[in-house]
């Protein structure tokens, strides 16, 4: 059985809590304001033309799953995400969202620290990270006013990632995940492709394979979290976490759910392979 160096699955453990490969690529609702370059840059992948936000929300209104792929280190994402999720919030059409940033197996500890920040009116948002155990693996100040935001409102927030311990177990192996799209050889090598290419890790290093195997993990727990909860629900996540040919979307087939879109936010057009999303929001 091949033995993994302790410096190496330190390092590893830092990348796979961050992400595998998404990684690399409360304001009130009166202090949310439009930006025209969030409202002119949305582009419809099926009418291969750009469409205004306005429109977008028109044509999430019938999709009882959403999926937002980010740059975690992008503000103008976290900007241009609040900015839809209170356009959805103001015609009804959201009521969760799941985050990465957060394990599915703290879900006890949402509930009740949501709870807790509901009650308090004056609460600042130093403490609203405290009550969430926020991790300081994702930078708080890159989703302070979002997460502030949602935890004073009334949409329900759930984690959708996988515990430290969890990733921990299956670095020691596990069995293969089930699936007949979601685990193709072609999934798990173009996987296998974006980590080689996203990390300095060597191409033959037999720990990829392992790599391969948590991020599918994470998606398949993704997708189980959206399905199981209540919906409207909207995802926000890394980049590849959303692409339909590796990511959610495959884990919600495995289960026959179809009724989705997915919204891919990225510097340019050229980000992104157009068969990997229903929307580009170009940011």
């Amino acid at each position: 059985m091949y033995k993994k160096p302790a410096f190496l699955k330190h390092f590893l453990l830092g990348l796979l809590f961050c992400l595998c490969i998404g990684c690399t690529t409360l304001a009130s609702k009166q202090q949310i304001k439009p930006q025209q370059d969030i409202q002119k840059t949305v582009f419809d992948v099926s009418q291969q033309r750009y469409i205004q936000i306005d429109d977008l929300v028109d044509q999430l209104a019938e999709s009882k799953i959403i999926l937002i792929g980010e740059k975690h280190t992008e503000k103008k994402h976290h900007q241009a995400q609040l900015r839809l999720i209170t356009m959805l919030e103001e015609r009804s059409l959201i009521n969760s969202i799941a985050l990465e940033m957060f394990p599915s197996t703290a879900q006890t500890d949402l509930n009740r620290a949501q709870t807790v920040i509901r009650r308090q009116p004056a609460i600042s948002d130093h403490e609203i990270a405290a009550q969430l155990d926020w991790d300081s693996k994702w930078d708080w100040t890159q989703y302070r006013t979002l997460i502030t935001y949602l935890s004073r409102s009334n949409i329900n927030i759930y984690g959708a990632n996988l515990s430290r311990e969890e990733i921990n177990i299956l670095l020691q192996g596990a069995y293969p995940l089930l699936g007949e799209k979601s685990t193709t050889t072609k999934v798990k090598q173009a996987i296998r492709t974006l980590i080689v290419e996203s990390h300095a890790i060597d191409h033959s290093d037999p720990l990829i394979d392992r790599l391969v195997e948590i991020q599918q993990f994470k998606d398949r727990r993704m997708a189980e979290t959206l399905l199981k909860n209540n919906k409207p629900i909207l995802f926000i996540g890394g980049l590849h976490h959303i692409r339909k040919s590796i990511g959610v979307p495959l884990h919600l087939a495995e289960y026959l759910e179809s009724h989705y879109k997915v919204i891919a936010m990225v510097e340019s057009l050229s980000d992104i392979e157009m068969n990997d999303a229903d929307y580009i929001w170009v940011l």
